[in-house]
């Protein structure tokens, strides 16, 4: 059932995803920049606030709804890099760089963690952090104050 929480956190959160791989691209070489990834973690931001914290942001202190949104967060972070990672696999494997599906599906994990590694950069963290907190109160807001 929709709320205004659930409506809240998805929006935040997809403008926090995608301002976090905008500055992650920015890291990046410019040959090297995966097309939509901007766009795929949005969405995937909108629909993590959305189930995530959206479905918790009910009568919770401003405490927690910090803590759920730094974990909203987390979870964006996860699952962007999992969907980047199988999309640079498939790229990869169309040009044909692995000689089996086992050897391709292995590296889906070594691309994660490269890829992990490039995002712990301090303006990439700044953004998911503040974005994560304030995410999270202005949920807890919205269900207080739209409830």
């Amino acid at each position: 059932m929709p709320t205004a929480a659930k409506l809240v956190a998805g929006v935040i959160f997809a403008v926090l995803a995608f301002f976090a791989a905008q500055a992650y691209a920015a890291q990046l070489p410019a040959t090297s920049s995966p097309a939509w990834m901007r766009e795929i973690a949005a969405v995937t931001g909108a629909v993590l606030g959305w189930s995530t914290l959206g479905a918790k942001g009910r009568h919770q202190s401003f405490g927690k709804a910090a803590g759920a949104g730094l974990r909203t967060s987390l979870f964006i972070v996860i699952w962007a890099l999992l969907f980047l990672a199988i999309y640079l696999m498939l790229k990869r494997s169309i040009s044909g760089k692995y000689h089996g599906l086992v050897e391709a599906l292995l590296s889906v994990f070594d691309i994660f963690y490269a890829q992990g590694r490039l995002l712990v950069q301090p303006d990439v963290l700044l953004i998911l952090l503040a974005g994560g907190v304030l995410g999270g109160l202005a949920t807890e807001w919205a269900a207080r104050r739209f409830t």
